[in-house]
């Protein structure tokens, strides 16, 4: 989901393709941070909510378990 649609996206990529890859893999680090960061804040009957989107709804695991850790390292 990119704002400005199929357009932003192709603006988003454009720009982020002569971008050294040591900028990307820390910006995918910080990023990966605030959504873990954001997952620990969650309590488990967040993660048992339906979330839809593009005409889709997704329930998460059941007994509200949280997702791994992204990197492999255990969840705090």
């Amino acid at each position: 989901m990119y704002e400005g649609g199929q357009r932003g996206r192709d603006l988003s990529i454009d720009r982020g393709a002569a971008r050294p890859a040591a900028d990307l893999r820390e910006e995918l680090r910080l990023v990966q941070r605030a959504l873990e960061e954001t997952w620990g804040r969650l309590a488990p009957e967040d993660w048992r909510r339906p979330v839809a989107g593009d005409g889709i709804t997704c329930r998460g695991p059941r007994g509200g378990a949280r997702p791994p850790s992204l990197d492999g390292r255990p969840r705090r």
